[in-house]
């Protein structure tokens, strides 16, 4: 993996075995958590909607130009969260 800041876990959970049974809780950084997906998948999942919109608009006016909207947008949107996870950085 490269050294992209992902941010650590969205939505860490802590795992037990309850009764020979995995069961979690969401909890904070602990022993025995699970990682689940990234704050950085969280944040492009979360502004992909809206950049994909805004590249469909893209596509229909420069449809000689743009050839896979679906790659810009996906590209677009994880340049956001890392944009968001620096900030986050500042704060």
């Amino acid at each position: 993996m490269s050294g992209i800041n992902n941010g650590g876990p969205a939505f860490p959970v802590e795992c037990d075995y309850v009764n020979g049974k995995l069961q979690g809780r969401q909890t904070d950084y602990t022993a025995g958590w699970h990682e689940g997906m990234t704050l950085r998948d969280y944040f492009a999942a979360k502004a992909l909607p809206g950049i994909y919109e805004r590249t469909c608009k893209m596509l229909e006016e420069n449809r000689e130009r743009v050839t896979n909207v679906y790659d810009i947008a996906a590209i677009a949107a994880y340049e956001q969260a890392d944009a968001m996870i620096r900030a986050r950085g500042d704060a």
